[in-house]
């Protein structure tokens, strides 16, 4: 998951604890796989659980954008 660094100016490692800590999703930072400005996320979870991690990130970009 690749996000505009220049709209969200928060390293990946910052932006994965903020998302685990205050809205409970787990992604890991990019910068730990050599990708700033991406986030990696594991799909092999039930569906209902990943769609409402993805509606809690979702949540947490809108609020970081404004």
């Amino acid at each position: 998951l690749q996000y505009d660094s220049d709209r969200l100016p928060l390293d990946s490692a910052t932006l994965a604890d903020k998302l685990a800590t205050e809205y409970s999703v787990m992604l890991a930072p990019g910068a730990a796989f050599g990708y700033e400005s991406c986030l990696r996320m594991g799909i092999g979870q039930d569906p209902d659980v990943f769609r409402n991690g993805l509606d809690a990130a979702s949540q947490c970009f809108t609020a970081l954008r404004q």
